[in-house]
């Protein structure tokens, strides 16, 4: 039966065209042989949609395969450029301007934050849980306070909300700084600083959107912290003032940096597709990462990561 070139599907030559090139892309990083910074494509991607879309209307047949030929070669370039180390050097000043159009990053300690909202003391605390639902913005945790939380924020915007949900023993904080209220109308930037009591321990439960977020943890008693991001970047500082400290991240295209204490002794377990990592002083055992002290510290974090196109990294301090 004689071959014709003509019904070649479209959708076999985009897949095909796109592994040769996404494969020769990580082999020439792999060798050392890429030296170019892609940042520039990531502002670029709405084109992907539109060469792809073109390449699936009903036009003649060597154009469409050209068409998804070049969307093929964009992608696997896109994605080349999420993963270089020039991403991961400047994804700290891209990421959240390209998905969260918001091109400042947190303030720094001259710029005057206003309390807006508290959650006083209660003696009869004995543990607990924020759940924070904090959207696109630049957030950062950090010091402590009298009362059990307390919110300063940048902008004065009256739509931030916190109640609690559990009991006076128990307490479940929510807090809502989502841009559903209020982001559409005003278009202001988030730019919150978050306080905690240190003597109770907690759980945090963070949605962070495509934020920049910096969480200074060290002085709280941290029992579990969940990360659900989007691309975002985020930057966490571990303490070892609890026993066992439990940390699942997972987040789409988004940097992330964890510091834990040489004091607690850690462990790593990784689902990261095609996410770069660095766990420098960790043992390697298929996707799990341990520090030597391990199996005999009474101090433990436990740092369960998943992320689709990311940069991971942990160190110790």
């Amino acid at each position: 039966m004689k071959f014709d070139k003509d019904k070649i599907k479209t959708s076999s030559i985009f897949w095909g065209v796109f592994l040769i090139f996404l494969g020769l892309f990580f082999l020439l990083n792999e060798l050392s042989l890429w030296n170019y910074d892609l940042s520039i494509i990531q502002y670029f991607w709405p084109l992907l949609l539109v060469i792809w879309g073109i390449s699936i209307l009903k036009i003649p047949g060597i154009a469409k395969k050209i068409l998804a030929s070049l969307a093929a070669i964009l992608l696997a370039l896109f994605i080349m450029s999420l993963v270089t180390h020039h991403w991961s050097c400047n994804v700290n000043h891209n990421i959240v301007s390209i998905f969260a159009q918001d091109d400042s990053n947190i303030p720094d300690d001259s710029i005057k934050y206003e309390l807006v909202l508290n959650y006083p003391y209660d003696s009869l605390c004995k543990a607990a849980t924020l759940n924070f639902d904090a959207g696109a913005g630049s957030f950062r945790i950090k010091d402590t306070c009298s009362g059990i939380l307390e919110v300063y924020s940048y902008s004065k915007l009256g739509d931030f909300e916190l109640n609690n949900s559990g009991t006076r023993e128990n307490v479940n904080l929510n807090l809502d700084m989502s841009l559903d209220k209020f982001w559409k109308k005003n278009k202001m930037k988030r730019k919150a600083e978050i306080k905690f009591s240190p003597v109770i321990p907690w759980d945090l439960n963070l949605n962070i959107g495509a934020s920049n977020f910096d969480c200074d943890l060290s002085k709280y008693k941290i029992k579990n912290l969940n990360i659900d991001g989007g691309a975002s970047n985020i930057e966490i500082m571990l303490g070892d003032l609890y026993d066992t400290t439990n940390v699942n991240i997972e987040v789409g295209a988004s940097n992330i940096e964890i510091a834990i204490p040489s004091t607690s002794a850690c462990q790593i377990v990784t689902s990261t597709g095609l996410s770069q990592k660095d766990f420098s002083g960790f043992k390697r055992s298929e996707d799990t990462y341990t520090t030597e002290n391990f199996y005999t510290s009474k101090k433990r974090i436990f740092l369960n990561l998943s992320g689709g196109v990311s940069s991971f990294e942990v160190k110790r301090y």
